[in-house]
């Protein structure tokens, strides 16, 4: 995704975590062990140390630490979307 563009204050420590169609918003930080698939993202400011599956929203100022695993709905067909909240940790 980091090929093609990168918001504002955007942080990646490594991108090959984060996919191509993934929606990173201004000012989030994903850190080494953080993975955003495709169709998933946040919403401004956010830290992200755990996985955001397809299908997945994390509002602004919110923290998914490391371990935390926020499963979307790709293999049920991809019709939901799940949302977490904004300041949530």
């Amino acid at each position: 995704m980091v090929d093609y563009v990168v918001p504002a204050g955007v942080r990646i420590a490594d991108t090959s975590r984060v996919r191509l169609g993934a929606h990173v918003g201004e000012g989030t930080t994903v850190m080494h062990e953080g993975f955003i698939n495709f169709n998933a993202g946040t919403e401004g400011v956010s830290m992200v140390e755990g996985r955001i599956s397809a299908g997945v929203m994390v509002g602004e100022g919110s923290d998914i630490g490391g371990g935390a695993s926020i499963m979307g709905t790709l293999s049920g067909g991809g019709k939901v979307v799940i949302s977490i909240g904004e300041n949530s940790y």
